[in-house]
């Protein structure tokens, strides 16, 4: 009999714990969207000291991308490139050049594969050891932003009105969702609920493969970040300067806060904090409950990029040609490194190093 309860108590714990793997894999994004948008602790601490750089034949303006012990990036010269990061050489002979322009839409990787939206509206798919083009998917106009990925299925927006969900096998649609006004920034899914702001200025909710919104929320102007979303809240920031946070069982306003500038990049969310730059050049601490300031950090450049919170560090790109290293919880300069060119490339943090590209075309890592 004592067996017998033994065996079971290890059944009850062995099926909860696939539960809660399931659980994760319809929250928990790609790797390195963890490493863009979330707060991650664990490894070293960069300390601002140059790792190596390589050089593009044009801007850098999208976001990086790690998987195993390559970084992946694509340039305004219309090229992927996969670079080392322990040697800091260029892995394939040359890079991917794609026949369209990559402006700012970032670089994705997910099951091998890399995945690059362009101005034309077109989503590449390719093979990561190779970088041969596996599939590709048009819209009918570009394509800005990142991608999310749950289970086989991959999800964008198009300022054609339209947000997409691909089978990332293939490249089939497998649903769109029609908002009919431009979509720019990414797409946030929550507990298979999925936030989509456009730039009509509305934050529409929508159930997985249901192409009615549960509800719609409408701001004064475009809504120009990707929403971030807790179990009570998402926020969402516009191009006239004002951060919303948003009920989301009902989609009505919380609060409101109005900033000094444009809001473009993602917002970081951690404990009670939630992190916002702006295109004025500050980077602010509010509070999530009341949208309260807790401090603010003047840079002497636009904010487009979205920072990177990791082990207590917050790193800040500013199209000043700096990134920026700020304790989260005092708003107090720790180190700063400049390029001498703009970056509004969103740098990524891992392994005790910084990745991100500037507007001078080259790609850097800081150690």
């Amino acid at each position: 009999m004592y067996k017998r309860l033994i065996i079971i108590l290890g059944l009850i714990i062995f099926l909860a714990g696939c539960d809660y793997e399931n659980n994760q894999v319809e929250e928990v994004n790609t790797v390195q969207t963890q490493l863009r948008d979330r707060y991650i602790k664990g490894g070293l601490i960069p300390t601002g000291v140059l790792d190596f750089s390589y050089q593009t034949n044009s801007k850098i303006t999208s976001s990086p991308a790690i998987y195993n012990d390559f970084v992946v990036f694509a340039s305004q010269d219309g090229s992927i490139y996969k670079i080392n990061t322990i040697t800091g050489k260029i892995a394939w002979n040359t890079p991917r050049k794609l026949p369209e322009k990559i402006e700012e839409a970032s670089v994705d990787i997910d099951d091998n594969k890399i995945f690059i939206g362009t101005k034309s509206g077109t989503m590449y798919a390719l093979d990561f050891y190779s970088g041969n083009v596996l599939w590709q998917f048009k819209t009918e106009d570009a394509i800005l932003s990142t991608v999310l990925f749950t289970r086989n299925y991959m999800f964008f927006g198009s300022t054609d009105g339209n947000a997409y969900c691909l089978t990332t096998k293939d490249g089939q649609l497998r649903f769109k969702y029609s908002l009919g006004s431009p979509i720019q920034a990414p797409i946030t899914i929550f507990h298979k609920n999925l936030y989509i702001a456009d730039y009509n200025g509305f934050l529409s909710l929508y159930r997985e493969m249901d192409a009615t919104p549960l509800w719609r929320f409408k701001a004064t102007s475009p809504l120009t970040t990707k929403p971030i979303a807790t179990q009570n809240t998402v926020f969402v920031g516009s191009a006239d300067k004002v951060f919303y946070a948003i009920d989301t069982a009902g989609g009505k306003l919380k609060w409101k806060k109005t900033l000094s500038g444009l809001l473009k990049s993602t917002p970081v969310l951690h404990n009670n904090n939630i992190y916002i730059g702006d295109a004025n050049g500050y980077i602010r601490s509010l509070s999530v409950d009341t949208g309260v300031q807790n401090w603010a950090f003047k840079t002497k450049g636009s904010i487009i990029a979205s920072p990177a919170l990791v082990n207590d560090i917050l790193y800040v790109a500013s199209g000043d040609g700096y990134i920026y290293a700020i304790k989260p919880q005092t708003g107090m300069l720790v180190w700063k490194f400049g390029v001498v060119s703009p970056i509004f490339s969103s740098p990524i943090v891992n392994n005790g190093k910084v990745y991100f590209g500037a507007n001078n075309g080259k790609f850097y890592s800081i150690k």
